[in-house]
């Protein structure tokens, strides 16, 4: 009987994953499917039951990745200091949680020339951001997180305080004081939906901020592969790492918790690369 994994999320028909994985099972031999599980904001809690009797794992997308932190039964220590999931592995006794964001946010930031970014700036306080804040931590960078709603990005800052041993400035989403914090910063992230296929021709950061050379900026945003973003910032000479790169690692790092095997991370790009350019949705 094949084994059936999924991605949950709203909206998730124009995500790669399921092309991503399908390539990778078949590559591996896997006798497993993987399809978009549309699963509305808020609704998580109301399909948990169904979801762990149909599945043998999951990845998780916006907007459900801390609310499936909170219902999962076990955290790695990776999940619980970010307290954002984007791996589901349903197991007989109980549904472990866990997040390759941040990990592979990290490896597609090393391939670009950057292992250890000295001060980062963080665009947004969602459940991906958390990730990111967290891994950054980790390899000594100092992060400030900018945000629309100001109270968010110091809950996330404290809960991370508390987790990861290391404290998380805040700021508002406004020109004057990303510019003042970007001057000090070599790393830019974006971790908004802004930029992306829902809302193109927006850009997260404010139009008064200038980016300098020398400063690496990171859109999350993966479809489409060149945003507003990444355009802007290539026009100030600034290095630039696009969303692919994260999704690529960070599945090719779910794929091996659910089964075992060193996942074919090539394979992987290539069906995404397909996936995205034709801009077709997987049924």
């Amino acid at each position: 009987m094949t084994s059936q994994l999924g991605l949950i999320g709203s909206p998730v028909g124009h995500s790669p994953s399921a092309a991503m994985h399908r390539a990778a099972f078949s590559a591996l031999g896997l006798d497993w499917d993987y399809r978009p599980i549309e699963v509305a904001a808020g609704g998580l809690p109301r399909a948990w039951a169904e979801l762990r009797a149909s599945l043998l794992g999951a990845n998780v997308t916006t907007p459900h990745k801390v609310a499936a932190a909170g219902l999962a039964d076990r955290l790695t220590p990776e999940a619980r200091a970010s307290g954002s999931v984007n791996t589901l592995v349903f197991a007989a006794d109980g549904v472990v949680g866990a997040t390759t964001d941040g990990t592979g946010f990290i490896r597609a930031l090393t391939e670009a020339g950057l292992a250890r970014p000295g001060r980062a700036l963080i665009l947004g306080s969602g459940g991906a951001s958390r990730a990111v804040a967290q891994a950054l931590l980790s390899v000594g960078c100092e992060v400030t997180i900018a945000a629309r709603h100001l109270e968010q990005a110091l809950k996330v800052g404290s809960s991370l305080a508390e987790s990861a041993g290391a404290g998380v400035a805040a700021i508002p989403m406004e020109a004057e004081p990303i510019a003042d914090r970007l001057s000090e910063c070599d790393l830019l992230v974006n971790a908004t939906p802004l930029g992306s296929r829902f809302h193109l021709d927006v850009c997260a950061l404010p139009p008064e901020v200038r980016l300098a050379p020398g400063l690496t900026v990171f859109d999350l945003v993966y479809s489409p592969r060149s945003t507003e973003l990444l355009r802007r910032a290539a026009r100030a000479g600034c290095r630039t790492v696009g969303g692919l790169d994260m999704l690529v690692q960070q599945a090719a790092l779910s794929l091996e918790i659910w089964s075992g095997l060193p996942a074919p991370a090539g394979v992987m790009r290539e069906a995404a690369i397909r996936h995205l350019d034709r801009g077709v949705l997987v049924p």
